[in-house]
């Protein structure tokens, strides 16, 4: 975010106008730059969260609903969660 503001003229970008998109562990992460970003004062104007990943509890309603009979399974959900956090996925880290 540094770099892309401080080169955004050199672009040809407006650096004030930075959106962020992304879906699934894509949301995930572009939630979280939008959240280091406001905490270094370069927020984002627009962000665009398609099915975000950011539960790492799996305890939503539409995890249990849709855990079984789709190829992304409940079971599947908490190793991802486990591979990205490690021991924090089971103390409510807002990753």
């Amino acid at each position: 975010m540094r770099w892309l503001r401080s080169e955004a003229l050199t672009l040809g970008l407006d650096g004030t106008r930075i959106a962020l998109c992304g879906d699934s562990a894509g949301g995930n992460i572009a939630c979280a730059m939008a959240m280091v970003a406001g905490k270094y004062a370069m927020g984002i104007r627009h962000l665009a969260l398609i099915y975000p990943a950011l539960d790492a509890s799996c305890a939503s309603a539409s995890q249990a609903q849709f855990a079984e009979g789709h190829v992304l399974t409940g079971a599947g959900m908490k190793w991802f969660w486990q591979s990205y956090l490690g021991d924090l996925a089971h103390k409510g880290n807002p990753a």
